[in-house]
């Protein structure tokens, strides 16, 4: 049983967090221009393994509802499943790499590649926990504002790329 208040879990997330924002950069940028970064496929696998052992790792942590500690297996996979382990699923599906290795056919729709951004949903819940204890809160709203803004530019630029058919 892992505690979620536990250092090591909190430095496991901001892992998982990094990988996930490291993920939405070079996706949008891979599927966009494949030929630039030939490494990314197997990149890619590296961190759906890592997103699949976030999915075991949250399975086995505990949490506090109401002030009591839950340990029911049943309850906390049923937390887990009303809240975000459908798009942790999808996440971890190494839609990259299987296509770069053939077993995905390469005129597969685009969304499949970007499965892995849906693990972006658990980097605001991280960065909260940690940037709220660190910097001022209004600082670290702006700051995450800024951030998101950063993010959607990115994505919608690519997007927009891929679309047009301006890509080589």
């Amino acid at each position: 049983m892992i505690q979620s208040e536990n250092t090591a879990k909190r430095l496991w997330n901001l892992l998982v967090a990094a990988l996930a924002i490291f993920n939405g950069i070079l996706v949008p940028l891979y599927v966009v221009y494949p030929d630039s970064a030939p490494y990314v496929p197997a990149l890619s696998l590296l961190i759906a393994i890592v997103f699949a052992v976030d999915i075991f790792i949250e399975f086995q942590t505990v949490y506090q509802h109401e002030g009591a500690l839950i340990l029911d297996l049943r309850q906390r996979t049923l937390r887990y499943l009303r809240s975000i382990l459908i798009p942790d699923a999808l996440a971890a599906f190494p839609g990259l790499f299987l296509q770069a290795v053939g077993l995905l056919p390469v005129d597969v729709f685009a969304a499949v590649l970007f499965l892995p951004l849906l693990k972006l949903i658990k980097v605001n819940r991280t960065l909260r926990e940690w940037g709220e204890a660190i910097i001022n809160p209004a600082i670290f709203r702006l700051m995450m504002l800024v951030f998101w803004i950063l993010m959607a530019a990115h994505l919608i630029a690519c997007v927009w790329i891929l679309v047009s058919g301006s890509s080589p």
